[in-house]
């Protein structure tokens, strides 16, 4: 049998078990015990759509458990750093010409009302710290969408030379005496 592209793939294991399908057109054989996702709803045209077909799939008292991204926080935290808050416009712009949503709270917690949770439970966590791992998340997400800032034209010239960009981001932090934080994260939690 050959399996075509599109088609669902499972795996199990003893006590779990694996889907592998598109988001919006997936029909589980028997409801799940919990439904949980993040980072996905933000390239999806409408999530709040997905969100009700999520819950639907839930028995019941199932977990729906998803977590977007929202990066309002991350540019103000950002605002007294000029190089790193250019960068981040220019990460998040390449987000919005993907067709990506940067801001996801609202959408979460209208999805979850739409499916019937009226009282979902909503956390925000902004990631903040001053490790070498940490620092070189903001230079390493901008390389990673380099080929899409290139396909879509989107104008980076005013944030310098590209090979000395992560330098001066940290000479920055060290000038500042700052931490970096990164996009921020919107929980939302709610039981069938």
């Amino acid at each position: 049998m050959k399996l075509r592209k599109d088609a669902p793939r499972r795996s199990a294991s003893k006590n779990t078990s694996f889907d592998r399908a598109d988001i919006a057109a997936y029909v589980p054989p028997n409801p799940f015990d919990a439904v949980i996702g993040r980072l996905v709803l933000q390239f999806v045209p409408d999530p709040i759509a997905i969100i009700k077909r999520l819950y639907g799939m839930l028995r019941p008292g199932g977990i729906l458990a998803l977590q977007e991204p929202t990066w309002k926080l991350w540019l103000t935290y950002t605002a007294h750093l000029p190089l790193r808050l250019s960068v981040t416009k220019a990460a998040r712009d390449a987000f919005l010409a993907g067709g990506a949503s940067t801001e996801m709270e609202l959408q979460l917690y209208q999805g979850f009302i739409a499916s019937g949770l009226h009282a979902p439970q909503l956390r925000v966590e902004l990631p903040v710290g001053n490790s070498p791992e940490f620092r070189s998340l903001l230079p390493d997400l901008l390389a990673a969408l380099m080929p899409n800032i290139i396909t879509k034209g989107l104008a980076i010239d005013h944030l310098g030379d590209l090979n000395s960009l992560k330098d001066r981001l940290d000479q920055e932090l060290d000038r500042e005496n700052s931490f970096a934080s990164y996009v921020a994260l919107i929980g939302a939690f709610g039981r069938r």
